[in-house]
């Protein structure tokens, strides 16, 4: 819920696409991070960053939708686009305990974090399309 008010305050001050970029920006070095350290600290630091992309990608998708799609079938493209979101959400945990080693999630941080960095070239893609088609 905190990730969606803090996010919601960096886009009335940023472009929206340009939040985009640094919700998906930030898990590419979260979890790179938590693949190679062990530390306790650090590791509730970088979980904690992750959920507050993970509630602004939340806030953020229904004004990227009605852009991407028009706001006249807003409701039925933000229901895909949502549960895209939420099928994420169900198989990234399966993911993660289908990769660990004996307690050791390294693994599925680092794909966690390769997975981030998919989302963010996408989401360059994405703010790159907005831009050009505003010309």
């Amino acid at each position: 819920m905190i990730g969606r008010i803090v996010w919601g305050a960096v886009t009335d001050h940023t472009d929206k696409y340009v939040t985009l970029c640094i919700i998906c920006a930030i898990p590419v070095l979260t979890m790179g991070f938590l693949a190679f350290s062990p530390g306790m600290i650090p590791a509730i630091i970088c979980m904690a960053l992750t959920a507050l992309c993970y509630g602004g990608f939340g806030g953020t998708i229904t004004p990227i939708t009605a852009d991407l799609f028009g706001s006249k079938y807003i409701t039925e493209n933000y229901g895909v686009m949502y549960l895209m979101f939420g099928i994420a959400g169900l198989l990234g945990p399966r993911i993660a305990v289908t990769l660990n080693n004996n307690g050791d999630y390294s693994r599925a941080f680092l794909v966690g974090c390769i997975l981030a960095a998919i989302s963010l070239i996408a989401a360059f893609i994405v703010r790159k399309k907005v831009k050009s088609s505003m010309k």
